[in-house]
């Protein structure tokens, strides 16, 4: 394949101002921190031959993380040549699936050992080794965060065939969907499988329980009860994310309930990804494109399911041990620093309560090297900092805002705002939901909504991915929604073109 003359023109046009605004988690800074630093490390250096200038800032219960813009649009530079090679894609691809295996089997080490047995200086031993592996499978999938010049080439190729895709009467957006469905079964997928033939399996004794079911349940179907512990089991840190919590067996019972009745059951799609390319009669070098697009699309997922799963053994076990060690929660161990952590297990240091809610009320973690700029700042030191990173700007009179098609159609329905997943009882049947990214936990409320609006994402996130599953119109990437909107606005999501209409304010 032949990279496009104008890619770096397109690389300019997508990262806009000084800083650039990649995520925003509610959960403590310590694990994107540590991903922050290998992005700076010398082996990113090695892959792409650049690192990325970042920094973590940690405020309001929110997490985000920023990129100097300058060298992100380098390494995207180097990333997009990466691409339009295809046998090192392939590689590097698969290498991070390796390296994922590998960086679970160290973690599982705090789920499988009992940690009370370690010593301090054996237990900062088997963190640092699984520190280690954590972040490599991060370094070689950042390839897939780098994909505008791809998309971009890719979508080129469906307007050259576009007479030959609206015989499937379907649009090109809605094709390029389909054409980037991963091959294989992520575990996200295999957990919803799992779910469906419990539904099925169980659908008449559900029916039959009335009441506080969870308890019911273990006296009157001994079997589903022992279906269920198994599961959790296998997929209780699905969707745990950064800071979960995790599945617990009353989210999985009513998840089966739900399913049993027909509400979480996929759609079946008509056109397949192989009747498209096999009609449109795609080059070798044009399906090529779509086959490492949903190698891309795998990837990401499944780095992303085997983040969750070490974040799950990190935070629930090791960061829960050191805490009962030093008298904090889980919870405030994730406030320190990599080497304060290491000041603790190795030399008894101990951190007071009110250090770190000095962090709690702000903090801000940069790997900017230049004279006069620190490492860390806390309280005031990074508010300072925060606002010469963000702009403020005022959105009351905002009415219009756009982003990318993930999945078309238009609605006009209420908004609701879902910040954490404790929110998303909030979703209502035909609600439009508004995040700022969605995960597997938020399946549920997926479900109902009748459009999805997200903050964050592209074209292989887990909100596009699970929109072009069930036909939900669905724009992601608008980097300003929950800013925007509040609880109870009338909005029209116009999916066909990508933009989010206020028409009444709440």
């Amino acid at each position: 394949m032949d990279i496009p003359k104008n890619y770096k023109e397109i690389i300019e046009k997508s990262i806009q101002g000084e800083w650039h605004l990649l995520g925003n988690r509610n959960a403590p800074p310590f694990l994107l921190w540590l991903k922050m630093l290998a992005l700076n490390s010398d082996e990113m250096r090695r892959i792409y031959g650049t690192t990325v200038t970042g920094a973590v800032i940690y405020k309001d219960s929110f997490i985000k993380f920023y990129f100097l813009s300058d060298t992100f649009k380098e390494v995207i530079k180097s990333a997009t040549e990466i691409l339009f090679s295809e046998n090192k894609a392939k590689g590097q691809l698969d290498q991070v699936l390796i390296l994922q295996d590998y960086a679970r089997k160290k973690a599982a080490f705090f789920l499988e050992e009992d940690l009370r047995n370690l010593s301090d200086g054996e237990l900062w031993k088997k963190y640092e080794e699984a520190a280690a592996c954590y972040v490599r499978p991060l370094l070689y999938g950042f390839l897939t965060w780098c994909v505008p010049v791809f998309t971009d080439y890719a979508k080129s190729i469906l307007r050259k065939h576009f007479d030959k895709i609206v015989g499937f009467d379907v649009d090109e957006k809605t094709a390029f969907g389909i054409l980037i469905t991963p091959h294989e079964r992520s575990p996200y997928s295999e957990k919803n499988e799992a779910l469906d033939r419990l539904a099925i399996k169980y659908k008449k004794q559900i029916g039959e329980i009335n009441g506080d079911m969870e308890d019911k349940i273990k006296e009157e179907c001994p079997e589903l009860d022992a279906d269920i512990l198994e599961f959790l089991a296998k997929y209780k840190w699905i969707g745990y994310d950064y800071s979960g919590p995790a599945i617990d067996y009353g989210e999985v019972l009513k998840d089966i309930k739900e399913r049993s009745l027909g509400i979480n059951i996929g759609k079946q799609r008509k056109i397949s990804r192989d009747g498209i390319i096999e009609k449109c009669g795609f080059s070798p070098s044009e399906k090529n494109v779509f086959d490492i697009f949903s190698q891309l699309t795998y990837v990401k997922d499944a780095r992303n399911s085997g983040d969750d799963f070490i974040h799950f053994c990190l935070i629930e076990y090791f960061f829960t041990e050191v805490g009962r060690r030093f008298g904090l929660t889980k919870e405030a161990v994730q406030f320190l620093s990599p080497g304060e952590l290491e000041k603790m297990l190795k030399e008894n240091k101990v951190y007071s309560e009110e250090y770190i809610n000095e962090k709690k009320r702000c903090y801000v973690a940069t790997t900017i090297d230049k004279e006069g700029i620190k490492k860390y700042y806390a309280g005031n030191e990074a508010e300072k900092f925060l606002n010469k990173i963000e702009k403020k700007i005022d959105h009351s009179e905002t009415r219009e805002f756009r982003g990318t098609v993930a999945c078309i159609g238009k609605v006009t329905a209420r908004v609701k705002i879902v910040n954490t997943f404790e929110e998303l009882y909030k979703i209502k049947e035909g609600d439009v939901l508004v995040t700022h990214m969605t995960s597997p936990r938020f399946m549920s409320a997926i479900k109902k909504a009748g459009a999805i609006i997200t903050n964050e994402g592209g074209v292989t996130c887990h909100a596009a991915i699970i929109s072009r599953e069930f036909k939900i119109p669905c724009i992601v990437g608008t980097k300003i929604a929950t800013q925007v909107l509040k609880d109870g606005d009338l909005v029209e999501v116009d999916a066909d073109k990508g933009i989010v209409r206020i028409l009444n304010k709440s």
